[in-house]
């Protein structure tokens, strides 16, 4: 069995963990398939669509490789897909969130209202993040990708969506942010609130029970 879960923790800086839920996560999207086709058949098209919108297809002798893998450049003109931990690449890519409730489609490419980074009103810092190695433990296997936000926006923020962003180009000059996953709650028994000076803590949780 294959799932993937997410756990949301809010954190005070002196009076620690205030908040933690839990849920399995239901929402992978068109997207994801696009880049796991694209590594499983080589000289092939795929067709994911970035989060500004746009289409980005590969030539047909690029093969994508490397899912959700940690910054590797292969040179040339190969295609590759990373979940990129480096602070450089900021807002843009890894696990975001957001506080818009639109349903998702098949074909969701973005949050519905990406919180952005920041320390104004509304705002979120966003930290580089984190991709844990394969771990073993009795019949499941699993990894973790993980990131941390901190409020200093003066306010409490509602988080209401979150999201896989993974990289995908053919060169590391031409790359294109690919969401893969989003999660949202439209019931407010499920949202999260942020007080300012809190963090606040995502782990999607990727786990193979065997």
């Amino acid at each position: 069995m294959f799932q993937l879960q997410l756990q949301v923790q809010t954190i005070h800086p002196e009076k620690g963990i205030t908040s933690s839920r839990a849920w399995t996560s239901k929402s992978f999207v068109k997207n994801f398939l696009h880049l796991l086709y694209g590594n499983l058949i080589t000289n092939t098209y795929v067709y994911p669509i970035d989060t500004g919108g746009t289409p980005r297809n590969n030539a047909s002798s690029y093969q994508t490789s490397n899912l959700l893998k940690c910054p590797q450049v292969f040179g040339g003109s190969r295609v590759y897909t990373y979940y990129d931990y480096r602070e450089n690449f900021g807002e843009d890519v890894g696990i975001q969130v957001g506080d818009g409730v639109a349903a998702n489609t098949a074909l969701t490419y973005t949050l519905h209202q990406k919180i952005d980074h920041g320390v104004g009103t509304g705002e979120l810092e966003y930290s580089g993040g984190f991709f844990g190695e394969p771990t073993i433990d009795g019949a499941d296997t699993y990894f973790d990708i993980e990131r941390i936000f901190r409020n200093a926006s003066g306010g409490s923020i509602v988080i209401k969506e979150y999201s896989i962003v993974v990289l995908w180009g053919d060169t590391s000059s031409n790359s294109y942010p690919i969401l893969i996953v989003r999660d949202v709650f439209t019931e407010e028994i499920d949202w999260v609130t942020v007080a300012n000076s809190e963090y606040l803590k995502i782990t999607y949780r990727l786990l193979v029970t065997v």
